[in-house]
């Protein structure tokens, strides 16, 4: 039997190991797990495709990953060669992921093995990424505002910080309104024993959350999905599964950590900067809030849907795989970068429901 897999940083296994406050830097700080490839942010052993065929099938013999952290499904059907993934690792391949997963499934099928492929994709046709950094960071920021307060509190200090949320125009907005796009910002007010504190806007403490894109989106989505599965089809594949998306609403950060590393390399006011001296280390939720976590599970919802439009329920080949609820435990807490992908342990339940999703079709 040989395995084909293709998709993103779920698929691929972005395997963050400690925290670092500039993005898409992991190839270079080595801060992700690599496999002997040596490709950072993508550990194919790691990977649930991979503990499927390392624990749970002992019948394959061969094992191809194509996927990569940050592909979307243009990408799956068209990488270029000079493509670089969200680790800045080139794809440095003449051709793009599915077509060197339909060579492998009809290689696998002309060797007269069982063919089985597997795929994530979706997210990354959007900005969710970007949403979620947002939404990390308006978190983070909360947690500094109440650290430095204490500060102020606790050392007689003449300051105050407090929080300010603004929608896409610029304008004073309720905190729940956010997560559909503004801003975030603390402001530190001094001069607090007076009848009207002055506000200092500090720009390095204002974080933006774009308004999430998928619906555009989720057409081309819909008929990416129809293409892949179609080509793995035709390439002979006997069985394939598209895993859908996990809800990431339980998943926390370990803040306290983050925030240290964040602001120890970020030109902060001295007034700031003081007041943070020994941030404690404590794990907040990645998505704070129940509008912001309701938000997050509707979309969620809707990307898994049009993943869905396109495989019939009843195809005799193809499965749409919902995955397991992952808890807290079964997620990264580093940033940025590994929080909300699934820890070895996330992996593992994920690796039982390709499993599971295998034997169901027959």
């Amino acid at each position: 039997m040989v395995v084909v897999a293709t998709g993103d940083s779920v698929t691929s296994a972005h395997i963050q190991i400690k925290h670092y406050h500039v993005p898409k830097k992991c190839s270079v700080n080595q801060n992700t797990q690599a496999d002997t490839r040596g490709l950072h942010g993508n550990d194919m052993t790691a990977s649930y495709v991979g503990k499927y065929v390392s624990n749970l099938n002992t019948s394959v013999v061969d094992y191809y990953n194509f996927a990569r952290t940050g592909m979307g499904t243009p990408e799956i059907l068209g990488a270029p060669a000079i493509y670089q993934d969200s680790c800045e690792n080139p794809w440095a391949r003449a051709f793009p992921p599915m077509a060197l997963a339909e060579a492998a499934l009809t290689k696998a099928k002309q060797d007269g093995r069982q063919a089985y492929y597997v795929t994530t994709g979706g997210i990354n046709n959007t900005n969710w990424t970007e949403v979620a950094k947002g939404a990390a960071f308006c978190g983070m920021a909360e947690f500094l505002r109440i650290q430095a307060v204490r500060y102020f509190v606790r050392n007689t200090l003449p300051f105050n910080a407090v929080m300010r949320y603004y929608d896409t125009q610029g304008r004073p907005t309720g905190r729940d309104n956010v997560i559909r796009g503004g801003a975030c910002q603390v402001v530190l007010q001094e001069e607090i024993t007076g009848n009207r504190p002055r506000d200092i806007t500090i720009e390095r403490l204002r974080f933006d959350i774009p308004v999430f894109d998928g619906p555009t989106h989720y057409p081309t989505i819909t008929r990416d999905v129809n293409t892949i599965t179609t080509k793995a089809l035709a390439a002979g594949a006997n069985k394939i599964v598209w895993m859908g998306y996990y809800d990431i609403t339980p998943a926390k950060v370990s803040i306290g950590t983050f925030a240290s590393t964040w602001v120890q390399n970020t030109e902060l006011p001295d007034v700031i900067k003081g007041a943070l001296p020994n941030i404690p280390d404590v794990e907040l939720d990645l998505v704070t809030g129940q509008a912001w976590k309701t938000q997050v599970q509707t979309w969620t919802n809707q990307l898994n849907a049009a993943i869905k439009a396109s495989i019939l329920p009843a195809d005799p080949k193809i499965r749409f795989v919902k995955p397991p609820a992952l808890g807290a435990d079964k997620i990264q807490k580093t940033m940025i970068g590994g929080c909300p992908h699934p820890n070895l342990s996330g992996h593992d339940d994920l690796a039982g429901a390709l499993n599971t999703a295998f034997r169901a079709l027959g």
